[in-house]
């Protein structure tokens, strides 16, 4: 492992923030987190507004990248364009998991 700089602590907190937002996001969202609108009609709605769709939107392509390699159908995939997709997605994603994953192994054998 290397040492994480700025780089890979922003990386780190952000990928942890992003899972955290990903599996808590519906509670977020009842709870009122993201105003009145989001809670009495939901992050689709018109009146929730951007910022909280943005937020709900980064975690969930995050983990939708993670996942696609073991959900992929090369059946459904004539042209090859979903493969390409995941091949690009995915690569970044799990480049970003890898740079977190190394700053939370080193924070934690720090301590």
């Amino acid at each position: 492992m290397w040492q994480p700089r700025a780089l890979g602590i922003l990386i780190g907190w952000s990928a942890a923030a992003s899972l955290a937002l990903y599996f808590g996001s519906d509670d977020m969202i009842k709870a009122g987190l993201f105003g009145e609108a989001c809670k009495q009609y939901g992050v689709a709605s018109w009146s929730c507004g951007a910022l909280p769709n943005i937020v709900v939107w980064l975690p969930e392509t995050f983990v939708y990248f993670l996942a696609l390699p073991f959900t992929y159908d090369s059946s459904e995939d004539l042209l090859g364009a979903g493969f390409l997709f995941m091949a690009m997605g995915s690569s970044v994603a799990y480049a970003i998991a890898l740079v977190a994953v190394n700053y939370w192994i080193c924070k934690l054998n720090s301590l």
